[in-house]
């Protein structure tokens, strides 16, 4: 079952505090008439979740050099994607401690956003799956603003604010000063009265806003990606047989979506298309494969290509190195 289909299932939220306080908390079953409403329902597939992390964490950010060409592209969207690949790629790239391994226990995360007319401002709602298969809701929303002047420190009366600087990720300092995250009245009750100090409060919601933090610069990077022609494609799925036979079943039909994958069959520049004609010193570098990756000129994105780069006259890097990993029981093995 897809994650989003898990939330439009889901009940209300009650959990007793150590005090015996029954507190009804916000949870996934909040937002299901938004997301049935919702038009665009974005599910990446594992190639195209790849492609947005690694956009999003590489070391040569273009995201965080792209801020002032960030829109999200509708009033209301949700995306969906599997959170323990992502986890291992995070992991790879050094992002998430690879001692920790909470990210696993999620089989799938999504977020559902809304944003105003021209997509610079908005908040965002993460939701995952639990390990009993259910839609759990953050306690935290995350409120977005690409303007000049950044989100509103001011938050509501009835919210706790607070923002994200990760030192490991000094590149997208200036993405996080955008980004407020915003604790819900209901959710500092419960924190209140669970914790018994300051201090263990201070904990709890900082490994709230810890564990989507990498969210927002995956759903951003995400839109930036929408924004430029040839990198990712999607297409509908028809879904009217399949819920013509739930309802006479009196099952509850199953949420339309779009699969989002990687646009293999053209439609980016080339690297000579793009203006990538080697020259200087790096024309006498060996001949070599290039990935695909963004490329920004002025105030326009582009999506090169795979191609290769360098002079065969001075040689042809052509070995690869390839490692395929095996999860049987728990245990890792490498081939």
């Amino acid at each position: 079952m897809r994650l989003q289909d898990a939330v439009m299932a889901s009940k209300p939220v009650k959990v007793q505090s150590k005090t015996g306080k029954i507190h009804i908390l916000p949870g996934a079953d909040s937002l299901a008439q938004r997301l049935s409403d919702t038009p665009v329902r974005y599910v990446l597939d594992d190639a195209s979740a790849a492609l947005v992390t690694n956009t999003a964490f590489a070391s040569n950010n273009m995201l965080a050099q792209s801020l002032d060409l960030l829109r999200f592209p509708s009033a209301s969207f949700w995306i969906e994607w599997d959170d323990r690949g992502r986890a291992e790629l995070l992991r790879k790239l050094d992002i998430v401690d690879p001692h920790y391994d909470g990210y696993l226990k999620h089989r799938r995360a999504g977020a559902l956003v809304r944003a105003d007319d021209d997509g610079r401002r908005g908040e965002i709602s993460i939701l995952w799956e639990s390990e009993d298969g259910m839609a759990d809701l953050s306690p935290l929303t995350i409120h977005f603003d690409f303007g000049e002047t950044g989100p509103d420190d001011a938050a509501p009366e009835t919210e706790a604010s607070y923002d994200v600087n990760i030192d490991s990720l000094p590149a997208l300092g200036d993405l996080y000063k955008c980004a407020r995250f915003r604790l819900s009245e209901p959710w500092r009750d419960y924190f209140n009265t669970y914790c018994r100090t300051k201090q263990e409060f201070d904990e709890a919601v900082s490994k709230s806003v810890v564990s989507i933090a990498c969210d927002f610069v995956f759903i951003t990077a995400f839109c930036l990606l929408l924004s430029v022609r040839g990198a990712l494609d999607y297409k509908p799925n028809d879904l009217t047989r399949l819920n013509a036979s739930r309802e006479r079943k009196g099952v509850r039909p199953l949420l339309d979506y779009l699969t989002v994958s990687l646009d293999l069959d053209g439609g980016a520049e080339s690297a000579h298309d793009a203006g990538g004609q080697e020259s200087g010193p790096r024309a006498s570098r060996r001949m070599h494969h290039v990935c695909g990756h963004l490329v920004r000129r002025q105030n326009s994105l582009f999506w090169r290509r795979a191609h290769l780069r360098g002079d065969p006259n001075a040689g042809v890097v052509s070995a690869r190195n390839i490692m395929v990993t095996a999860l049987r029981d728990g245990a890792r093995r490498q081939i």
